[in-house]
């Protein structure tokens, strides 16, 4: 409010240059094209690190599951049932039903590993949202600051900055999400990873969103 009050204040000394309404009509549509390129980046971003968990998910934690999954003695049993009668109707029945609960426990565990994701992709909009507007305001309100074509790129980058678009909580949000993402996908590549080692690897990476998205409330 008290920029407001002393942004008016100064307004009413001062004469408006006529080239001043057409420059902050511009400057309002660039900062409207800013913010629609800077969504479709963190939404991009967060599609490729789902992505990331995804491939994990199917290259790693599964065969690792699978493997436990047809090691249950109860399972083991039924396999061999099904291989010794060479029959392929008894095959197709326990596809049909072993494979829901394979597919049940991959959609699980997903989940499990992208829910922080969501919520921290979610809270970096919000934010993104509330300094955008923020700059849109300060840009109406010093409207009579746009004195010629030549300073508002100038004018653009400060009214930006002072804004607060170039969040270093996001910066920071942006570089440990992918810090975290590496080690997962680094730590999947050991020879002798064994089941519980790829669980808890998982584990440790929800863990680190989850670390990433407190730090950024």
């Amino acid at each position: 409010m008290v920029l407001i009050g002393l942004s008016l204040t100064l307004l009413s000394c001062a004469s408006i240059p006529k080239e001043a309404p057409m420059l902050s009509q511009n400057l309002g549509i660039e900062i409207q094209e800013l913010e629609s390129s800077h969504y479709q980046l963190v939404e991009v971003y967060f599609d490729l690190k789902r992505k990331n968990a995804r491939e994990y998910l199917e290259k790693v934690w599964l065969p690792k599951y699978a493997g436990k999954f047809f090691s249950d003695p109860d399972i083991k049993e039924m396999w061999e049932m099904v291989i010794s009668s060479g029959s392929e109707k008894d095959r197709l029945m326990f596809l049909l039903v072993t494979a829901p609960e394979l597919q049940s426990e991959i959609n699980k565990q997903y989940q499990y590993m992208i829910g922080p994701l969501d919520q921290l992709e979610k809270m970096l909009k919000g934010s993104l949202t509330e300094k955008y507007n923020n700059a849109r305001s300060i840009n109406n309100v010093l409207t009579s600051f746009l004195v010629s074509a030549a300073e508002v790129e100038q004018n653009r980058q400060r009214y930006l900055d002072m804004a607060g678009i170039t969040d270093e909580k996001i910066s920071s949000a942006i570089h440990n999400i992918e810090v975290a993402t590496s080690k997962m996908v680094s730590t999947a590549t050991k020879a002798n990873a064994g089941f519980s080692d790829v669980e808890s690897n998982i584990s440790q990476y929800r863990e680190k969103i989850n670390q990433i998205l407190n730090q950024v409330k």
